[in-house]
C-alpha cells in the first residue's frame, strides 16, 4: 500500500513530508544540470551527423538487399527471352496433379482435412 501512495503522490508532483503531501520544489541548478547533460547526450549520439551516417547505412543496406532480386529478374527476363515456352512449362509443372495432391497433404494438417475425414488416413 505505501508503494502505491509514494507512486501517486509521484505522479502527482508531490512528496511525503511526514504524513502530509507537500509540493515538490526542484532545484533549477540541477534541472540546468541535467539540461545540459541531456543536450550532450543528444548531441554525441543523435546529432545531425549521426542522422546522416544512418541514412547512409540504411540506403546502402536496400540497395544491397534489392540486387538479389534485380540479378533474379534479369535472369528470369533472359530465360524469357530465349526460350518463351521453358516458363509456361514451368508454370504447368506447378499445377499438376501430384504437385496439387502433395501440397494437400502438406497442408492438411493445418487445414484440418483429415479431422473433419475429407483426406484419407
Amino acid at each position: 500500500m505505501e508503494a502505491a501512495e509514494k507512486l501517486d503522490a509521484w505522479q502527482s508532483g508531490q512528496e511525503p513530508c511526514g504524513r502530509q503531501l507537500c509540493g515538490v520544489q526542484y532545484n533549477t541548478e540541477s534541472l540546468m544540470e541535467e539540461m545540459a547533460q541531456a543536450d550532450q547526450e543528444m548531441r554525441l549520439f543523435g546529432g545531425p551527423r549521426t542522422q546522416v551516417i544512418r541514412r547512409c547505412v540504411l540506403g546502402a543496406l536496400q540497395v544491397l538487399l534489392t540486387l538479389p532480386l534485380f540479378f533474379l529478374g534479369l535472369s528470369l527476363l533472359h530465360k524469357v527471352l530465349l526460350d518463351p515456352g521453358a516458363v509456361s512449362a514451368w508454370l504447368r509443372s506447378l499445377t499438376s496433379e501430384t504437385t496439387l495432391r502433395r501440397l494437400r497433404y502438406k497442408l492438411s494438417p493445418l487445414l484440418g482435412l483429415r479431422a473433419n475425414g475429407l483426406l484419407p488416413t
